[in-house]
Formats: structure tokens, sequence, C-alpha cells
């Protein structure tokens, strides 16, 4: 009897299916011949060659400075998220607590440009005005903390799976048997940063500047969130949309469009399955 497993994080049992010897020894030389299956021969058995992590890039090759009219980028935060209690009730107890809430933590991230200016500074940060920063894009994504689900007996793919299907997919992926995630051949407790969309004004795509701040986003998320991520992860299928218009500003936000997978790959990222892409991040 000759077992194949497969869709394995999707819960399914295993094929089952006899082979000859002949049969048999043929399957397991091309099994042993394919650079993508690490054959362990003393059990028998085969698995899926784990790949070198790809791993985000850290220097700034890609940045045209000369093209760029700011010398500094100024990041703010934005976030309707809400909490309540009543005072009469049991701390820890209040019905707006929910695990989607815990731990998928939802950030919004706009980039200014600044030409060291102190006053520019002041406006944009204590009196809340930007009109004379030079706006860049938006960033909006998610921190899915697995190593605290793990820890407080969760599973990653439900808590994922209950706030939307986006976030369902890419936990599949990465939990997949040949995901960074998967509980048997990788590391469950790697903490998730999932980029929903980065968009960049047209005026500064191409020069390096989109780069520069995924370069720097796992600082920004540690400054804003407390949390380094282990993973940045991204999935392009939900990008594929027209341009946005900025009602502040009546110019065009485009996504960034290389193809925007390019632009990752470009980045240090690689495909782990159709339209999802990861690279690990390496702190300083």
């Amino acid at each position: 009897m000759f077992t194949v497993e497969c869709n394995y994080s999707e819960g399914k049992a295993p094929y089952n299916f006899d082979l000859d010897s002949v049969s048999r020894e043929k399957l397991e030389l091309l099994l042993i011949g394919d650079p993508n299956v690490y054959a362990d021969s003393l059990m028998g058995q085969y698995y899926p060659e784990k790949k070198n992590h790809p791993i985000l890039r850290t220097d700034n090759d890609l940045i045209k400075i000369a093209e760029i009219p700011f010398y500094e980028i100024a990041v703010k935060q934005s976030i309707d998220n809400a909490v309540w209690f009543s005072l009469d009730s049991e701390p820890g107890s209040k019905t707006n607590y929910d695990h989607t809430s815990t731990y998928l933590l939802d950030i919004e991230l706009t980039f200014y440009g600044l030409a060291s200016d102190e006053e520019q500074i002041i406006d944009l940060f204590e009196n809340n005005d930007d009109s004379n920063c030079i706006r860049i894009g938006s960033l909006a994504g998610t921190m899915i903390l697995c190593e605290q689900m793990v820890m407080d007996g969760y599973d990653p793919y439900m808590v994922c799976d209950d706030a939307s299907g986006d976030l369902e997919y890419i936990m599949t992926c990465l939990q997949s048997i040949i995901g960074p995630l998967n509980a048997e051949y990788g590391d469950e407790m790697q903490n998730v940063f999932y980029i929903h969309e980065l968009s960049i004004d047209e005026d500064f795509m191409r020069i390096g500047v989109g780069s520069r701040i995924i370069r720097e986003l796992p600082y920004i998320l540690l400054e804003y969130l407390h949390v380094f991520p282990d993973i940045l992860a991204y999935y392009s299928l939900p990008l594929r949309r027209k341009p946005a218009e900025d009602n502040k500003r009546s110019k065009k936000i485009l996504s960034i469009d290389l193809p925007i997978e390019q632009f990752y790959i470009e980045n240090g990222f690689q495909e782990l399955s159709d339209n999802v892409l990861i690279a690990f991040v390496e702190r300083k």
C-alpha cells in the first residue's frame, strides 16, 4: 500500500492506493530525483523540500534620491477601533471583546514627505494639518498575532476565517504543508503582517519610495503595534481594481502596478502559492 497525502491543511483524509513493486520503484526514483522533494529513505517517506526563506531586502539600491522632493517620510496612524465597558461589570467581561480584534490588529498608515522642516512636523502631528506636507501614499494591513493565539489555545486559521475571506486564504497558504506556519514542518509561532494594500501617489511611483516604505514597515509596526512581524505577506488578487480618487486633493492614488507582484519580488518576496507572496524579516 502506498499513501499519498494532499490538501493536508484543509483536513482532508489521505488518498490511499495500491502499487506493485515495479510501479513503486519508478515513483520513488522520480521523487528522489525531484529537487523539490525531501526523501527520508529510512522511513520511506517523502516531503516537500524546505526552500530557503525569502528575506525582505534592506538596502536602498532602488531609491532615486535625486528625483525625490523631500528628505524624510512622516508616518501617521489612523484607526477607528473603539473599546468600552460597563462600570458594574467584571473586568474582562465586556461584550465587545472578541478574538478577531484581540489577535488581529488592523492598521492604516498615511505617509508624508518632509523637507526637514520642524514647522511641518508640528503642523502634521500636533495641529493635524497636512496642508504643508507632500502626501506620498498609504498602507493598510493586519497584524496576525499567531504566537499569542497558539499560546492561548486558538487556531490562527479559525480566527482568520472568522474575520475575512482574504485572511482565511492567507492563513490556509501559510499553514499548508509547504507553508512556514505548518505545525509539523514549520514554526506556527511566527507573527505575520498581511498587507491589504499599499498605494503610492503617481508622482512618486518607480523612484524607490514604495520600496523604502516596505523596508521600513516592520519597524513602523513595532512602533505603533509593539509587535515585530516575522513574516510579511501579500495577496495580490484583491488589488486588481481601478485607481481610487483621493477626495482630499483630487489626485489619483494608484495601487503599485509593475505588475504588483514584480514590485514585491524586487523587494525580496517570493511566491508561496497562487497570488500569495511572503518575505521573512530579519530584525537588526
